[in-house]
């Protein structure tokens, strides 16, 4: 499998560092050399104090990789905690969420929360769009609409009813939420 895969990394996500754009690259000699090709084309400058630290935490990490102490270790066990936690709040306000096995985000069906209200308003085409609006309107909880990601030719329409949930968040705004989503309205559901 080495010989066709790159593996793409980035110090926002690897160490939490969000908007450091530092990233990195490990693959086969020939698969690296086609992307340098292509990074030269399409990345701008990296500032050199950003690539530094995020060098340092790698070079830490190396020390401690696989033992207790390592901040993969000790972070994936933070990541899956909170991941819980939020699938359960997810749950228990009625929605239906896909439970990752990695990453920061719990993707959402929101249609049976869905009140007519939610998606009334006709300016914007896309449910999960209207969705987003009026939540972070009534509720205060700002969500991701995944469509997007996606273009009018690529099957947009896949995920409408969804809405991406980020879960790296502090135990206070996990108690917030967990006031709020406890009081979606429950008026007339969409059928």
């Amino acid at each position: 499998m080495w010989e066709r895969t790159i593996t793409v990394s980035s110090g926002s996500k690897s160490f939490g560092v969000t908007g450091w754009r530092v990233g990195w690259s490990v693959g086969p000699e020939d698969l690296i050399s086609c992307l340098l090709v292509v990074h030269q084309s399409a990345d701008g400058v990296c500032a050199t104090p950003t690539q530094e630290a995020v060098a340092r935490c790698i070079e830490k990490e190396i020390t401690t990789l696989n033992q207790p102490e390592s901040h993969f270790c000790t972070q994936r066990e933070k990541l899956l905690e909170k991941r819980d936690v939020s699938v359960q709040l997810l749950r228990e306000a009625g929605f239906v969420p896909c439970v990752p096995d990695a990453g920061f985000f719990v993707m959402a069906d929101w249609s049976s929360v869905a009140t007519e209200e939610m998606v009334r308003d006709g300016s914007v085409s896309s449910p999960d769009f209207l969705f987003v609006k009026w939540f972070l309107k009534n509720l205060g909880i700002l969500t991701i609409p995944p469509s997007a990601f996606y273009g009018e030719e690529n099957n947009k329409h896949i995920c409408s009813r969804y809405v991406r949930f980020c879960f790296c968040k502090t135990d206070d705004n996990f108690d917030k939420a967990r006031q709020i989503l406890k009081d979606i309205p429950k008026l007339k559901r969409i059928q």
